[in-house]
């Protein structure tokens, strides 16, 4: 019997949304993933794809309603090679451009599934077990310098990381579950984080008890009150100290937020 690839372990169970007009693309996506032995799910158009929860969504770049897909952290899109658009331009994850190669696509999925993947690999020349990931948690926030130090620094302590760069797609997220705990930064557009709060606590149990840790820069006095007013676990300020974050993450971790004392009832 063949040894699995390196890295097999990261992919095996998780899964994955192909999204694709044609169905030919589809099953040669699916062959790749299944090899791999992720648990894979097709559907032809962003309107017809159930809602999950995914770990990846695979999806053409040019399909029609293709905003309803971006909700999902670990979006792939594929593209035409002439295509010179970012990640970042287009609301994915990561982009793959067609031809379709299995070896391309594998990488792609691997790197979203652990970013120090590749490292790891030429370090260990095939002598070390990769680490397997982590709890997951999700990190909210608009930046891109400090979404990769937020990431860099939470893959250090071992957890794995899906970002989302808003409020809102901070709440879709939030509601499709599996998250350990939620990094929330307080100041962005389209929803800050303490609207996404508030809107995540209003989701059912258990997605809505999922522990939120906001993040702000203002650090000023009355800032960690209004954070917990608004439904967070716990405060962190910027720039976050990784023993601060440590502590933040192994206190709440696999808990719930507390649930709120049951009103009492008036007197009459």
């Amino acid at each position: 019997m063949a040894e699995p690839e390196p890295g097999h372990e990261l992919l095996r169970g998780a899964r994955v949304l192909i999204v694709h007009g044609n169905a030919a693309v589809r099953g040669m996506i699916r062959s790749c993933t299944e090899d791999w032995g992720m648990e894979t799910v097709e559907a032809e158009s962003p309107q017809e794809a159930p809602d999950g929860p995914f770990r990846f969504v695979i999806a053409d770049a040019y399909a029609r309603n293709l905003e309803l897909l971006r909700k999902h952290p670990a979006l792939l899109l594929l593209v035409a090679r002439s295509d010179r658009r970012t990640a970042e331009a287009l609301g994915a994850a990561a982009l793959i451009a067609k031809p379709i190669r299995a070896s391309k696509l594998r990488a792609a999925l691997l790197e979203l599934a652990s970013p120090s993947y590749p490292a790891a690999v030429q370090t260990a020349q095939g002598k070390e077990a990769i680490p397997a990931a982590g709890p997951r948690i999700l990190i909210v926030e608009d930046n891109l310098v400090n979404q990769k130090v937020a990431r860099k620094l939470a893959e250090k302590l071992g957890y794995s990381v899906d970002i989302a760069s808003n409020g809102e797609a901070a709440v879709k997220a939030a509601a499709a579950g599996g998250y350990a705990a939620v990094l929330m930064d307080c100041q962005m557009p389209v929803m800050d984080g303490f609207m996404a709060t508030e809107a995540i606590r209003r989701l059912p149990e258990p997605q809505g008890l999922v522990p939120v840790i906001a993040m702000t820069a203002n650090a000023m006095r009355g800032d960690r009150e209004k954070c917990l007013a608004a439904g967070t676990s716990d405060y962190l300020a910027k720039p976050v100290n990784p023993q601060e974050l440590k502590a933040a993450l192994e206190r709440w971790c696999g808990k719930t937020h507390p649930k709120p004392p049951p009103a009492e009832e008036p007197d009459w």
